[in-house]
């Protein structure tokens, strides 16, 4: 099996995609990526059928899990 890069969270997102996450959670009225921002993109996600969203917010949920996303 190949060795996992420590730098796996930085290098799954590519530089134009940084941040489109954190934008929906402030255009939705959160003031973070917070828990609760997760929960409800997910849900709304779920209810609209919208695979990106969805997409994005388990990454956020994996990042908060991991660690955090840091900068490189």
């Amino acid at each position: 099996m190949a060795k996992k890069s420590k730098k796996f969270l930085q290098e799954a997102v590519p530089e134009s995609h940084e941040g489109m996450f954190t934008n929906w959670c402030k255009m939705h009225g959160f003031g973070s990526v917070t828990a609760e921002c997760i929960a409800a993109a997910r849900s709304m996600a779920k209810k609209q059928g919208d695979t990106t969203l969805m997409r994005r917010a388990n990454f956020a949920a994996t990042a908060n899990r991991k660690g955090g996303f840091r900068k490189k």
